[in-house]
C-alpha cells in the first residue's frame, strides 16, 4: 500500500481542522473540524496580555 496521501491541519485557538487528501486518486478521503470552549482562550487573552505588560 504505497499511496501518497496527505494530512492538512489548520490549529486555531478554539478549534481544530483535518483533512486527509489522496492525490493519486484526486480525492478527498476525510476532513472535519473540532470546535472547543471559547472561553477558556479568551482568559488565556487576558493572562497573556497581563504578562505583555511587565
Amino acid at each position: 500500500m504505497n499511496q501518497k496521501i496527505s494530512l492538512g491541519l489548520n490549529i486555531g485557538v478554539s478549534s481544530v481542522g483535518f483533512s486527509v487528501i489522496d492525490y493519486e486518486a484526486g480525492k478527498i478521503l476525510e476532513l472535519g473540524s473540532r470546535l472547543f470552549n471559547g472561553k477558556i482562550a479568551e482568559e488565556n487573552v487576558v493572562r497573556r496580555d497581563m504578562r505583555g505588560s511587565r
